[in-house]
């Protein structure tokens, strides 16, 4: 079970690369009749213009992830403590994985958010709505690598604040003014 999550922690192109098979695998079940559409109210619908709008509405969650992804490899890339370097040293070629693939998240999701909508506009509206699966997956699995580098990071940031705080003198309450106020 640790080489499992291990892998699936240091190798965010293969994960992907996972999601865009099982979609695929998806579609051709879907396509042989094997199990039922599951994207039927989307692929059959008589307006396809709101189909479009829905696949185009996945612009805005993907640039909000990239967006995030971004301010989390800033943090992590610049953030200068002992704790920091020595995370970024072992995790190595791994982290930059995670970096770039969790910031690739949101982009792989517009493409794919966009196919789906010239797919539609295309006639092709069973494709469209496959192609609208992979984008929703893609930046599910983005966003949950996001969240989890960031507890990561904070858990860092916390160590260092533990050690930062228990380091610095502290003053004794008896040391604070006396008042003129009775105790109860």
């Amino acid at each position: 079970m640790g080489r499992l999550k291990g892998f699936l922690r240091g190798q965010p192109y293969w994960i992907d690369g996972g999601i865009l098979g099982i979609v695929v695998l998806h579609f051709a079940a879907t396509w042989l009749r094997w199990v039922p559409n599951a994207w039927v109210a989307l692929s059959t619908a008589d307006d396809q213009s709101l189909v479009q709008a829905v696949y185009l509405g996945m612009l805005g969650p993907a640039a909000i992830v990239a967006g995030f992804a971004g301010v989390v490899v800033v943090f992590g890339i610049t953030a200068s403590s002992e704790r920091f370097k020595k995370f970024r040293a072992q995790a190595g070629q791994s982290l930059r994985r995670t970096w770039v693939a969790s910031s690739l998240s949101g982009f792989e999701a517009v493409a794919f958010a966009i196919a789906a909508a010239l797919l539609s506009i295309s006639g092709f509206t069973l494709m469209a709505a496959f192609a609208f699966e992979a984008s929703l997956f893609l930046l599910l699995h983005g966003a949950i690598r996001l969240i989890w580098i960031l507890s990561q990071m904070i858990g860092i940031v916390r160590a260092d604040d533990i050690v930062d705080t228990e380091s610095t003198n502290s003053f004794k309450l008896s040391s604070l003014p006396k008042t003129d106020r009775p105790d109860s």
